[in-house]
């Protein structure tokens, strides 16, 4: 049985890891332009102040943590 997680958590997690990079995860706003053309979450280079990466879904989201190594192989995130 897998450890489960909150969305959050992993919010949270991708988060600390991204800003020992320079970059940072947000969360749209409920804006229906706003979230047509930068998705539920993106990612913006602190730096440049421009965005990294976006249309990044819950989904997605989950499939980054794994490649970063903040989710193990015994979590899950919960629905």
């Amino acid at each position: 049985m897998k450890t489960q997680i909150t969305l959050r958590a992993l919010e949270q997690r991708i988060g600390i890891r991204l800003a020992k990079g320079n970059q940072s995860l947000h969360k749209t706003r409920i804006r229906r332009r706003t979230i047509e053309s930068l998705g539920p979450y993106y990612i913006v280079n602190d730096i440049t102040n421009s965005i990294a990466a976006q249309m990044i879904n819950p989904d997605r989201l989950v499939e980054i943590g794994k490649e970063m190594d903040v989710l193990a192989n015994w979590e899950e995130v919960e629905n």
